[in-house]
C-alpha cells in the first residue's frame, strides 16, 4: 500500500506545479508629471482598477501560445500616488472629507506585440477615467495615450516597459494640465 502512494503522491505534485502559471515581471516606475500651475481647494481622492486582465503586456507568435507579462506592482497604486502627489504640489490638501471626491479609474493599461519571425510591433494604450463630484455636479473626463513601435529582431520586455512608462507619464500629465478639471475642483 505505501509503495503504490508514493508513486500517486509524486504524480499529485507533478501535476499541480504544472498547472501554476508564472509571467515574467516588469517594474513600471513612470515618472511624476510636472507642476506648471499652483491651485488650491480641498478633495479626496481613490482610484479603482477595471482592466478585465492584470497583465500589462502580451508578446503573441503566430504558433506559440501568447507570453503575458505582469507588472511587479499594482498600476493603479502607482498611478494613484503619483497623481495624488502632483495634485498636493499644486497645492491642492487631499484629506478623506472634502468638498470635491475625485476618483480615478484605470480602465486600461496594456502592450500587445505581434512577435513576427525578424521583426515585431508593439500597441501600447492606456484609458484613464477620473470622475469628479463636488455634491452638485459631476465631471467625467477620459484620458487616453497611445503608442505604437515597430522594431526588428523580438520584443524585450526592458523596451516595452520604458514605452508604457512614458505613456502613462504622458496621460498624467494631461490630466494635471487639464484646465477644466482645475476649474471645477475650485468651483
Amino acid at each position: 500500500m505505501k509503495k503504490l502512494l508514493i508513486p500517486v503522491f509524486v504524480l499529485a505534485t507533478l501535476g499541480l506545479s504544472g498547472c501554476t502559471t508564472t509571467y515574467p515581471q516588469v517594474a513600471l516606475d513612470p515618472s511624476a508629471p510636472q507642476i506648471n500651475q499652483r491651485h488650491t481647494g480641498q478633495l479626496s481622492f481613490s482610484s479603482q482598477d477595471l482592466r478585465s486582465a492584470n497583465y500589462i503586456a502580451k508578446i503573441k507568435k503566430s504558433d506559440d501560445a501568447a507570453q503575458l507579462i505582469a507588472p511587479t506592482q499594482p498600476p493603479r497604486l502607482q498611478i494613484q500616488q503619483l497623481l495624488s502627489d502632483a495634485f498636493a504640489k499644486q497645492g491642492y490638501r487631499i484629506q478623506a472629507q472634502a468638498p470635491v471626491n475625485v476618483q480615478l479609474n484605470l480602465v486600461d493599461l496594456k502592450s500587445v506585440v505581434e512577435q513576427k519571425f525578424y521583426k515585431y510591433q508593439a500597441n501600447t494604450n492606456i484609458e484613464l477615467t477620473l470622475v469628479a463630484d463636488n455634491g452638485n455636479q459631476t465631471l467625467t473626463k477620459t484620458y487616453r495615450g497611445n503608442a505604437q513601435r515597430s522594431a526588428p529582431l523580438s520584443a524585450d520586455p526592458a523596451t516595452l516597459e520604458l514605452e508604457i512608462n512614458q505613456l502613462i507619464t504622458k496621460v498624467l500629465q494631461e490630466i494635471v494640465d487639464d484646465p477644466e478639471l482645475h476649474s471645477f475642483i475650485a468651483n
